[in-house]
This record gives structure tokens, C-alpha cells and sequence, in this order.
């Protein structure tokens, strides 16, 4: 099989005009997704010169919230705390100015209904864009039954972490047809905004050909 025959049958980014403000950022503990939310505000902030607010709903891990804080204070960027819908949509309505809106959400290592539930109520009415974050080092079956999990969510995209972990990536061919949805970015380590590309499907199929 070749990159290009492989990258041709994979869902690639369809580029609307309505560009969904509220990004969010879904996805077990340990996955990545408060350093991946502070290269995503960089790329948006400095790169794309757009206005850019942070809200975190992950009230479980202290340190994630001072985290994604520390960042935000280094960027000069607004983030707001939000532990309910009606805070979640508070913290939307005050950053009726921005143009990108980033969400940071707890995760849980095996992620049971109740704390599905729990986070599905948090959410707020309105379109977002639901982005499911998947750590290139987990296994196929571990991958298939966050995604079986997640799926509640209407993801939007995936994104893969800790490409650098790994040296196998065939078993990502099955997960994202499973989803049907593109990959969008890729992370590499801790370093913000350095970490992290855009995918594409061509890119992929050379992560999973193994150049």
C-alpha cells in the first residue's frame, strides 16, 4: 500500500466559513490536553492573530487549572473557571469579543457515565467544536473503547498525542475510520507552542507506513 492510497481513503479537514468558535478539548487523564489547549491558544493568538479566551472546566485537578493559568498569564490571554452550565455560559458570554474560545475539560482515566453524564451537563447549548484527544502509546482495544465512549459527544475532530512515545502507528487507521473524523494536529512534547503540526490525511499515512 502506498502513502497516497492509504491517505486517500482517510477523512480529511472540511474547511467551513462557520469556523465554530468554542473549541473544546476532550479526553482521558494523562492524554495531554491542558499543554495541547496552550499550543492551540498560541497558534490561534500569536500565529493567527486572533483574539483568543481560555476556560477551564476541570475543577478536579487543582494543578491543571494553575497550569493552564501560568500559560494564559505568559500569553496575556483572559481565563475564566467554569463548573457548571451556568458558568460554563457566563464564562462564554464574557468573552463575547473573542474570536476563538478554548476549553480545557477533566478527564478520567476509563471514563464511566457518571462522569460523562457530568460533563455532557456542563456543556453548553451552543455549537462547539469537539475536539477528542488519543495518545498515539495506547492500545487498539484501550483507543476503540475511549472512542465507543466519547462518541456521545458528536466529536468533530481527533487529535494525537505523544507521537513521539510511540514507533507504531498502523492501529490509528482503524480508530479513525471507526470515528470517521480527521485528524487535525499531531504533538510531539511538552514544549509550547513548539510541540505540536497540523495533519493531514498525506501525514498520517506516512505516521503509519512508519517515515
Amino acid at each position: 500500500l502506498t502513502a497516497k492510497h492509504i491517505g486517500d481513503t482517510l477523512p480529511a479537514v472540511k474547511n467551513t466559513p462557520a469556523d465554530r468558535r468554542i473549541k473544546l478539548l476532550i479526553g482521558p487523564t494523562g492524554v495531554g490536553k491542558t499543554t495541547t489547549l496552550a499550543k492551540l491558544a498560541a497558534r490561534y493568538s500569536i500565529m493567527k492573530k486572533r483574539n483568543v479566551g481560555l476556560i477551564t472546566a476541570d475543577n478536579f485537578r487543582i494543578a491543571a487549572a494553575e497550569q493552564l493559568g501560568t500559560y494564559a498569564k505568559i500569553m496575556g490571554l483572559r481565563m475564566e473557571k467554569a463548573s457548571t452550565r451556568e458558568t460554563f455560559e457566563k464564562a462564554v458570554k464574557s468573552f463575547s469579543d473573542m474570536d476563538v474560545i478554548l476549553v480545557d475539560t477533566p478527564g478520567r482515566a476509563r471514563p464511566d457515565d457518571g462522569y460523562l453524564n457530568s460533563l455532557e451537563g456542563m456543556m453548553p447549548g451552543c455549537d462547539v467544536e469537539t475536539n477528542l484527544l488519543i495518545n498515539a502509546t495506547g492500545g487498539q482495544e484501550y483507543l476503540e473503547s475511549l472512542v465507543a465512549a466519547y462518541s456521545r459527544f458528536r466529536i468533530s475532530n481527533l487529535i494525537v498525542t505523544k507521537i513521539d512515545e510511540s514507533s507504531r502507528f498502523g492501529m490509528l487507521y482503524d480508530i479513525i475510520a471507526k470515528t470517521g473524523k480527521p485528524v487535525t494536529y499531531l504533538t510531539c512534547g511538552q514544549n509550547v507552542p513548539q510541540d505540536i503540526e497540523e495533519a493531514t490525511p498525506a501525514a498520517m499515512a506516512s505516521l503509519m507506513l512508519g517515515r
